[in-house]
């Protein structure tokens, strides 16, 4: 699978980021970074299968929250 990440997406993600270094605890960030490595292996080792945009097959829809 193949990531594109656009200056659009590392700006929020860096908004994301403060807001959660103001809100969150040391050990809340800690355990998500986790969550995203796991899910990340998950994704290499071709566990999960996202969804398809219907009218772009090769955009593939993901969400992770808290």
């Amino acid at each position: 699978m193949k990531f594109l990440i656009t200056s659009t997406a590392i700006f929020s993600l860096n908004e994301i980021y403060d807001f959660l270094k103001r809100r969150w605890t040391k050990r809340e960030i800690a355990i998500l970074k986790n969550d995203i490595k796991k899910f990340k292996q998950t994704i290499r080792d071709g566990i999960i299968k996202h969804q398809s945009v219907e009218n772009f097959p090769q955009i593939k829809v993901a969400l992770i929250g808290k």
